[in-house]
């Protein structure tokens, strides 16, 4: 990133640690990925160390008004969605950059645990996304953006638990203006469904094939697609299943939730109900 200082006479900082949201009321402080064009900060409350911590999603403006830009992704009525606080430009006098805030979940990101997650908290872990997506299906919403970087958990207990996630970042760079497209990418892999990444018509079926991608993932401990080019990014659309390593019966449940076509994948009942059985007594 960039270098420039963030104040007049104060000390240099990469763009846009420094840098407000809202008249202050959120401060960067710290870089997590990305780039300012499409990237991922962590922030504080009006900057204080003991703040409340938040996450920024900053990219290039936003095509729409920021009022309707909050209404879409606010995800009110999920169970686990983290609260959206903020839309709004970045305070800075460089290239325009929007902005967007939300609480960060308690915990820790489940990507920093990928490789040593235990078969309980796979499944532990899993039953309460799929909750998560009962809700959302509810509400007719797609979330589209659930990761591992962005869910969070708590590790501190035998068993590692589910306490939320933050994961409008992809719409929110859906968003951007035409003249956006280009920016680099915030991530290296992706767990976008194939009708994301053909960007075709989506719907809960979407997030499921996510949570399954990652539940794959975290049981065998290896990605669960081949990655040809020309990029890696395009993997679930154009790649291949590696064969799987993990346990047999999950397997065959994350086989249904992995089907190219959205049609053919497990419903979230079904899935709720399959990972519900597997779980030790």
């Amino acid at each position: 990133m960039r270098r420039t200082p963030h104040h007049r006479n104060g000390p240099v900082a990469e763009f846009p640690i420094g840098c407000g949201v809202n008249g202050g009321e959120f401060i960067i402080t710290e870089h997590l990925y990305g780039e300012p064009e499409a990237g991922i900060f962590r922030g504080r409350v009006g900057g204080a160390p003991d703040g409340q911590a938040v996450l920024i999603t900053t990219g290039t403006a936003q095509a729409d008004v920021f009022a309707a830009v909050f209404e879409r992704l606010e995800f009110d009525g999920i169970d686990g969605v983290s609260e959206l606080l903020c839309i709004n430009r970045l305070d800075t006098d460089e290239l325009r950059r929007d902005a967007m805030v939300e609480v960060e979940p308690e915990g820790q990101p489940i990507s920093s645990l990928v490789g040593t997650l235990s078969p309980p908290s796979v499944l532990s872990v899993g039953s309460q996304l799929a909750q998560l997506l009962s809700d959302a299906e509810f509400l007719d919403e797609a979330m589209v953006g659930l990761r591992p970087e962005l869910i969070y958990v708590d590790a501190g207990a035998d068993e590692v638990a589910f306490t939320g996630t933050a994961p409008r970042s992809a719409l929110f760079w859906a968003g951007m203006k035409p003249t956006s497209i280009g920016v680099p990418p915030c991530f290296d892999v992706s767990y976008l469904a194939p009708e994301v990444l053909a960007v075709k018509p989506v719907h809960i079926a979407a997030d499921l094939f996510s949570v399954c991608a990652m539940l794959a993932e975290w049981a065998s401990g290896q990605y669960p697609f081949t990655t040809p080019p020309p990029s890696p990014l395009l993997a679930p659309l154009l790649g291949t299943r590696v064969p799987w390593t993990g346990p047999r019966e999950l397997g065959a449940v994350l086989d249904r939730g992995l089907d190219k076509d959205p049609e053919g994948r497990i419903n979230v009942d079904d899935l709720i109900a399959a990972l519900a059985k597997l779980q030790p007594v």
